[in-house]
């Protein structure tokens, strides 16, 4: 898990560093406003990565697939939960008596997270947000 967590942590740091130099470039003029619109993008693709909305509209999910963030959520999160077991008290029980989640399967399967890995896809979509930020400096 160490290993998975990092790679994607450096992934997820190169990737927002490319957004940030996409930003501040083409916002040459004011840096804190490149600042302001890295950190509403990042923000907003925190929330379609998978924990925070469950169901979006077809146009966001088709967006998802751009986001960086959304492929290291499916790599660690397999692997935080496989094999945890949860308890509850007895208020917190149904009326039949089982706590609503038990496993950590239950949990990928409730967020449709028990997929292979994308760490391919974490490394491709780092390197493509690094030749845009290039592509961009480039430009400008």
């Amino acid at each position: 898990m160490f290993f998975i967590v990092a790679m994607n942590v450096v992934c997820m740091v190169n990737a927002g560093e490319s957004l940030g130099i996409i930003f501040n470039t083409i916002l040459d003029d004011n840096t804190g406003l490149a600042l302001n619109v890295t950190n509403i993008v990042l923000s907003v693709a925190m929330f379609m990565a998978g924990i925070m909305s469950l169901d979006m509209p077809p146009f966001f999910k088709g967006l998802k697939k751009l986001s960086p963030l959304g492929y290291v959520i499916r790599n660690v999160i397999p692997y935080a939960f496989r094999g945890q077991t949860f308890t509850c008290s007895d208020d917190q029980r149904r009326s039949d008596g089982s706590c609503a989640i038990s496993s950590g399967e239950e949990v990928l399967e409730m967020f449709d997270m028990d997929a292979p890995l994308n760490l391919g896809a974490v490394v491709v979509s780092m390197v493509i947000y690094r030749i845009l930020a290039y592509a961009v400096i480039k430009r400008n």
